[in-house]
């Protein structure tokens, strides 16, 4: 049985086949709704196929010895790049993260993966979720941005910093105390449109790391399993249904779909941008201050945020070098000089205090939110 699946991304669409329905199932808890369902014809193609023998068979084609890397996905902090070579007109790369084979060939790619565990899933989501983003950012009006956000009516609240200045902590917080929509936990394209922009989450893993536990608690309430990031939720409820097991205390790892759940609210698709926030060190543990950067200072934070500025790369990846088009050398430059000018940008600084209640978030969300507003 093949499952069929389409799914949009601003401008960008693609059709996913897959011969494991529950790998489409999963794909749709994972990309949805950041990701548009899509019916309609699709200029890209992904197809799945679960097959030990077909795997064999094309990793039967490599050639011996050490192989070159080739780039393959363009993370913040790195671009991951995997062993390659050619083979029947097309380019093959061996993930051994994922236990999987990508095999390349114009607009079209095809994983082939051993469905010996469910890890594999997350190289079928990078693989679709690089063809797509790659895509929609050839156009000079989008920027990718390394920042969590959540939605209120319709207005979009960015959290953007490095890795490690607490994003994903305040986002859930933010969410847990006033039920505002998540939108994206780590990356975010913005659209200049109509004198604003509109932002769209880029579905990523959450990871968690465990001194939030103490911050939100509602992270980890009731979560067994550190990795239960390849699950959907009916095979999560499934794999921890009368266990003993203790809740997780280290690392954890979820879906967005999961960490909605966890913190009691929904995830939003897009949104107009309103205002920036960076989180910075608090002076007092029951500190809350928001301080209104100037322009000149927005531009080198927002600069700093762009998604992908500190893996310092300047190779194009594999998906990338398929594009008939190639996104112009100062578009960013020139969207963060807009983003600056236009929005309102903040650093805010929240004791660790704070967190245990949530008056807090309804002042920093309101502040900025007005603010935004008079701008």
């Amino acid at each position: 049985m093949v499952a069929m699946r389409g799914y949009r991304f601003f401008g960008a669409t693609v059709a996913v086949t897959s011969d494991a329905p529950p790998v489409a199932r999963w794909l749709d808890e994972f990309l949805t709704p950041a990701f548009e369902p899509w019916t309609g014809p699709a200029e890209l193609t992904v197809s799945v196929r679960t097959d030990p023998a077909a795997h064999a068979a094309l990793a039967a084609t490599r050639p011996p010895g050490a192989l070159p890397e080739d780039a393959c996905f363009a993370l913040d902090s790195q671009v991951v790049s995997h062993a390659a070579w050619r083979t029947g007109g097309r380019t093959v790369l061996a993930d051994a993260k994922y236990g999987a084979l990508y095999a390349l060939e114009g607009t079209a790619a095809e994983v082939i993966a051993v469905p010996d565990s469910v890890l594999f899933r997350g190289g079928v989501m990078r693989v679709v979720r690089e063809v797509v983003t790659t895509r929609a950012l050839v156009s000079p009006n989008r920027i990718q941005l390394h920042a969590a956000g959540c939605e209120v009516n319709g207005r979009v609240v960015l959290v953007m910093g490095p890795k490690g200045a607490g994003k994903t902590t305040l986002l859930a917080y933010l969410a847990a105390s006033t039920g505002a929509r998540i939108l994206t936990n780590d990356r975010a394209v913005a659209e200049r449109i109509d004198g604003g922009f509109l932002v769209r989450g880029v579905p990523t893993i959450v990871s968690i790391r465990p001194e939030a536990r103490a911050l939100v608690p509602r992270l980890y309430r009731g979560m067994t399993l550190e990795r239960p990031a390849h699950l959907t939720l009916a095979e999560l409820e499934a794999a921890t249904r009368n266990g003993d097991r203790p809740d997780v205390t280290t690392r954890l790892r979820l879906s967005p779909l999961q960490l909605a759940r966890q913190l009691g609210v929904a995830l939003g698709s897009d949104g107009r941008l309103a205002a920036v926030v960076f989180p910075a060190p608090a002076d007092a543990p029951d500190g809350l201050a928001i301080e209104r950067l100037s322009v000149d200072v927005a531009v080198r934070e927002l600069s700093a945020s762009r998604f992908g500025a500190s893996s310092a790369t300047a190779a194009a990846t594999v998906f990338e070098r398929r594009l008939p088009e190639h996104r112009p050398a100062q578009a960013d430059a020139t969207l963060v000089q807009a983003i600056a000018a236009r929005v309102p940008c903040f650093a805010v600084r929240l004791g660790a205090g704070r967190f245990a209640e949530s008056h807090a978030a309804a002042v920093l969300l309101d502040t900025v939110l007005a603010k935004s507003e008079a701008a």
